[in-house]
């Protein structure tokens, strides 16, 4: 009777700690795929997220389309033809007249040529006498208020002269 308790004790033993094992095993399986599992989850929300964000990026720049398209429209109006830019001499020197000054024009190099949706520009020299205040005005008018060239003014040299004073402005004019 001992020794058939003792191997009924151990059989149920066995079988205890098998199914132990075995159950230990099915959730160390059990874990390895829910890893997996929220690993591609993971993995996959991620890829949402940066799909909306390219949808969103998409949206905007749609959104935004027109708005740019009416302001190229408006930049492409302010841009002369490059020969056009034959009277910006005669317009720097005239306007500078209206501010009693005299002035001279140079182009200075060679022009760059419009490329890939940039404009193409010249550079230029400008040299005026008159007063301080007088050369301030024309300067400020080229840049806030003229709309029949796109320059942009890069440098200017003041030097007191005998007139008063000579300004050197140097800069670019765009052109399409």
């Amino acid at each position: 009777m001992k020794d058939e308790f003792r191997g009924r004790f151990i059989f149920n033993l066995s079988i205890i700690f098998g199914s132990i094992l075995l159950g230990i095993g099915v959730l160390y399986i059990l874990e390895l795929q829910i890893e997996k599992t929220s690993v591609s989850i993971r993995n996959n929300r991620m890829r949402i997220a940066e799909r909306s964000f390219a949808l969103d990026n998409l949206a905007g720049l749609k959104r935004g389309e027109a708005a740019a398209e009416s302001y190229k429209k408006k930049i492409d109006s302010l841009l002369p033809a490059r020969d056009g830019l034959f009277g910006l001499g005669r317009f720097f020197e005239a306007t500078a007249r209206t501010y009693d000054m005299s002035a001279s024009f140079s182009f200075q190099g060679s022009p760059t040529e419009p490329q890939d949706g940039r404009p193409g520009y010249v550079q230029f020299v400008l040299r005026t006498a008159g007063s301080e205040q007088n050369i301030q005005s024309l300067i400020k008018f080229f840049e806030t208020q003229s709309t029949q060239f796109l320059i942009n003014i890069e440098t200017i040299d003041l030097v007191p002269s005998s007139e008063g004073y000579r300004g050197d402005v140097f800069g670019k004019a765009f052109f399409k």
